[in-house]
């Protein structure tokens, strides 16, 4: 109510009224005052579910994006990579790896080597399959190694890039090469030496 309104009605009921702008404006600044607090507090409960609705809802919207993520994360890891390794032999059916002990390597300290272990089988054809997850459990192996029956040591290493769904990893049947053919020497009076060749591992 403003100070005309205030005037009409005290002469209106013949009442004396004294007035103080100055303190009029100071009495509203702290009715304002005294009125918001008073909302505030009667809000402050509705204002704090309202808040805790909200936060519950984003997160209740964070988890199941999350789950969703997991799920989607699961399927990749548990899915199936189907192996194939086969023999290119240099003569038809003459298979040189028939009987041989197939490892995967480098495995990791926590791998069971027996479960990445196999014998190269008649035909020149083995078949085998892992999923994601084991084989990075297993220390993620990039090559194949071919070991002959009573050897610690590999004869053949072949690398190899793990592609989905099938990995085929072709082994050749020569594992060595000829030496390099030497040039012939030519004739001079002072003797020049000639460095010894040795034949040179080859990986299929």
């Amino acid at each position: 109510m403003d100070y005309g309104k205030v005037k009409e009605i005290a002469a209106v009921s013949g009442l004396k009224y004294s007035f103080d702008e100055r303190q009029w404006t100071k009495d509203r600044e702290v009715l304002t005052k005294q009125y918001r607090e008073y909302l505030m507090a009667r809000l402050q409960a509705p204002l704090t579910s309202a808040r805790n609705y909200l936060l519950n809802q984003a997160m209740e919207q964070a988890q199941r994006e999350f789950e969703k993520q997991l799920i989607a994360m699961r399927k990749e890891l548990n899915k199936t990579v189907k192996v194939q390794i086969i023999e290119q032999p240099e003569k038809a059916g003459e298979y040189k790896y028939e009987g041989y002990t197939v490892r995967f390597a480098p495995l990791s300290n926590s791998a069971n080597a027996k479960n990445w272990t196999g014998k190269m089988p008649k035909g020149g054809e083995m078949n085998t399959s892992f999923t994601v997850l084991g084989y990075m459990q297993a220390g993620s192996p990039n090559s194949l190694e071919l070991y002959p029956a009573g050897k610690d040591s590999p004869e053949v290493t072949v690398s190899f890039k793990v592609s989905y769904p099938t990995t085929t990893i072709f082994i050749s049947g020569s594992d060595k090469e000829k030496p390099e053919q030497q040039p012939p020497i030519e004739s001079s009076n002072e003797p020049s030496a000639v460095p010894e060749t040795k034949p040179k591992q080859e990986y299929a």
